[in-house]
């Protein structure tokens, strides 16, 4: 999975902090709304469902490898618990050699998205 774009500002130049709680630096409370604003992506393949849960992740893009699904059925796509994807999906030699030659990944082909 890539993150394409983040919900809100990426890394402003001055986090607004919250107010340090009673035995915490400013240093700790900058820490934490920076987390805040962190993206985060996991996903879960089973079977041909895959599973994508965020955050701070407006738009993503999930790029699909040899093995990870059967080509010949359609894939489901759930993401935050809603079906935004069902049907089928065929590798791209386009795709492919795009990707590769974006990434110098050689080893690990990326055939749809």
């Amino acid at each position: 999975m890539e993150r394409n774009t983040q919900q809100g500002e990426v890394w402003p130049n001055h986090p607004a902090p919250r107010n340090p709680r009673p035995g915490e630096s400013i240093n700790d409370a900058i820490a934490w709304a920076l987390i805040q604003q962190q993206g985060e992506l996991h996903g879960e393949i089973d079977g041909q469902t895959i599973t994508v849960t965020s955050k701070n992740v407006e738009e993503l893009t999930i790029w699909i490898s040899d093995g990870m699904i059967d080509w010949q059925q359609p894939i489901r796509v759930v993401a935050e618990g809603a079906e935004v994807f069902n049907g089928p999906v065929a590798p791209d030699l386009l795709v492919c050699l795009s990707q590769a030659a974006r990434t110098y990944d050689f080893d690990r082909l990326r055939w749809a998205a």
